[in-house]
């Protein structure tokens, strides 16, 4: 990473930090639970380009994206190494709630509802939600009704699949472990 790069990671963790770990309410989770273990535990699952994915480099599988490498800059002005813990996505919240993880950092979106029980960082990524369709079937699908008694796809844990049981509620929504099985 060229030096002008890991300097605006390392400022933009730095100013993030207070803010980015989530910490339930029945325990602290925030930098003092990291300093005795000297590690910075994250959950990741690698399906999320740009954000993580796998990627193999010089003949290695490794997990990499811009959330991976805000995660080493946090860790690194620690003084912690970080440790990234592989688990299906709608795992992460609960890791970070029974003190298995410190951060959780690659696309959780704040709702309301977790915002009562988790910090949340300055949003650094804006998302739009969309619905996609086969390009052979677009005629098929020009509204929402047409997804009347059809099966949609939304990834386990994901507030994606949170909106299709509360928008498209004709609709049969199949909640699935991974981004890759939609």
């Amino acid at each position: 990473m060229n030096k002008m790069k890991k300097v605006l990671m390392t400022m933009f963790g730095l100013l993030m930090f207070p803010l980015l770990f989530a910490c339930s309410n029945t325990q602290s989770q925030g930098v003092e639970a990291v300093k005795p273990k000297r590690k910075l535990v994250v959950p990741h699952n690698p399906e999320f380009a740009p954000f993580e994915y796998q990627k193999v480099v010089d003949g290695k599988n490794q997990i990499v994206g811009s959330a991976v490498e805000l995660a080493k800059a946090i860790a690194e002005e620690l003084g912690a190494e970080v440790v990234f813990s592989p688990m299906s996505f709608d795992n992460a919240l609960a890791n970070l709630d029974s003190g298995k993880a410190n951060l959780a950092i690659s696309g959780i979106s704040k709702t309301e509802e977790r915002s009562q029980v988790y910090d949340f960082s300055i949003p650094y990524y804006t998302s739009k939600n969309k619905v996609i369709v086969r390009k052979s079937e677009l005629t098929n699908y020009q509204s929402v009704k047409d997804l009347a008694q059809k099966k949609v796809g939304a990834q386990k844990g994901s507030i994606q699949e949170t909106l299709a049981k509360e928008t498209l509620q004709n609709s049969s929504p199949v909640s699935l472990p991974k981004n890759g099985n939609l």
